[in-house]
């Protein structure tokens, strides 16, 4: 029963605190295909993350709340074309060597 009180307790706690990130997920149409961006809305110059080695943006998730709470800036990360939540190009013909 405690760890039931203790558990409700935390859940209210948590309910109780205002968050102070707004996230927003979103598909933007580049030319033909549609790219996901996420971003953190803040103030100021809008920080951009660059993932790389074919992995979404969502490898800076660990550290993007902890960042948008001491900067207060917009942050914004991206899946690349074909990666996670972005879909792929298929205009472009080009391979990479």
């Amino acid at each position: 029963m405690t760890k039931y009180l203790f558990a409700t307790l935390i859940l209210f706690g948590l309910m109780a605190n205002s968050g102070k990130c707004q996230y927003v997920d979103t598909l933007v149409d580049v030319g033909g295909y549609r790219l996901h961006f996420h971003m953190i809305k803040g103030k100021g110059m809008p920080v951009l993350f660059e993932s790389g080695s074919g992995a979404g943006g969502n490898v800076w998730d660990t550290i993007l709340k902890p960042i948008a709470d001491i900067t207060d800036a917009t942050l914004i990360t991206y899946d690349r074309s074909g990666f996670e939540g972005s879909e792929l190009d298929t205009t472009n013909d080009d391979t990479m060597t």
